[in-house]
């Protein structure tokens, strides 16, 4: 009886609730930002998933003449780079975004 009880609760509160979804766009950025490079990093997953990861981005950004560069050979994993350096390293690669 109590589950009932608290089931019925939960439904009452999920009920009246209302969710508006909502977007800002900043004016001076609505169509003179153009992508042109990005870098594709899948933080913390294992390698053999970010490379399908990469691939996947790379074969979906070419439809949009996006290049991709591959964050295994931008960041190696073997070395250890902080936000900073990672910023520097795509600045010098010609990246746009990260």
């Amino acid at each position: 009886m109590r589950f009932l009880t608290v089931l019925l609760f939960f439904f009452l509160l999920t009920a009246c609730a209302a969710t508006r979804l909502s977007g800002v766009v900043d004016p001076s950025y609505r169509d003179n930002f153009q992508v042109n490079k990005i870098i594709v990093v899948g933080s913390g997953m294992p390698i053999d998933e970010q490379k399908v990861l990469e691939k996947i981005f790379d074969q979906s950004f070419a439809k949009y003449d996006v290049e991709v560069l591959r964050g295994l050979e931008v960041f190696p994993p073997t070395r250890d780079s902080s936000d900073q350096d990672a910023f520097k390293i795509a600045r010098n690669e010609g990246a746009d975004t990260i």
